[in-house]
Order: C-alpha cells, then sequence, then structure tokens
C-alpha cells in the first residue's frame, strides 16, 4: 500500500513512457551512467509473501564508466 514502495515506483516510471537516467554504482565507487526506457514484470508472488519482480533497462545511450 506504500507508494514509495520499489514496485510501484518502477512501475509508474515504465508507464511514464519518457526515456529515465540511471546510475548504477558498485560498492568499490564505480559508476555507470546511462539512459533507458524501463519495464516491470512480477516474477513470483504467493500469499502472505513480498512480490517479486524483474526490472529491465532497454537503454538508448552509451554507458558512461565514472571510477572513483
Amino acid at each position: 500500500s506504500d507508494t514509495t514502495s520499489n514496485y510501484r515506483v518502477c512501475r509508474g516510471l515504465e508507464t511514464s513512457g519518457d526515456s529515465i537516467y540511471w546510475e548504477v554504482e558498485l560498492p568499490d565507487g564505480t559508476k555507470f551512467d546511462f539512459t533507458g526506457m524501463c519495464s516491470t514484470h512480477i516474477v513470483g508472488q504467493s500469499a502472505n509473501s513480498a512480490i517479486q519482480f524483474n526490472l529491465t533497462i532497454n537503454r538508448d545511450s552509451d554507458i558512461t564508466v565514472v571510477n572513483p
């Protein structure tokens, strides 16, 4: 019921139809920046358990690597 849950936020980005800026940061501080559109897909659910979903990002830009 929380509007800031991971699934609801990702689903909202998917329905916007816009290219989104993404930044993936590894534990060592290395970052990967790119833009792309996303889609969500529920992969598992059962009573009294967390919803599991996959987030797929279709890049529409090159990946920029930012070293720490």
